[in-house]
């Protein structure tokens, strides 16, 4: 995750967390078009160590991709509905 030193007016703080949704719902839905092309070019049947390695890696991407995506949001609607803007990285690794 970027630290983005969350400071600045409503609207700036707002878009750059709408910019960074954007961002997330683009790479999970990227790596879940990756994800569809590898399971469909799996062969039927007992995939062979390699493509089994294939699936958990892409299955894997997925699921963090969509963490990021969640958190995105939550960021987001924390901000939007309840005024809560994000702790910049930099001081939630000092608490």
């Amino acid at each position: 995750m970027h630290s983005h030193g969350f400071t600045g007016s409503h609207s700036n703080i707002a878009k750059r967390l709408g910019d960074e949704l954007d961002h997330a719902i683009a790479e999970f839905m990227r790596v879940e078009r990756i994800q569809s092309a590898i399971l469909q070019d799996a062969p039927s049947g007992i995939p062979l160590p390699d493509g089994q390695f294939r699936i958990m890696q892409a299955a894997k991407e997925v699921r963090i991709a969509f963490a990021l995506y969640q958190l995105a949001v939550k960021r987001y609607r924390d901000f939007v509905d309840d005024g809560i803007a994000p702790i910049p990285e930099k001081e939630r690794e000092d608490q």
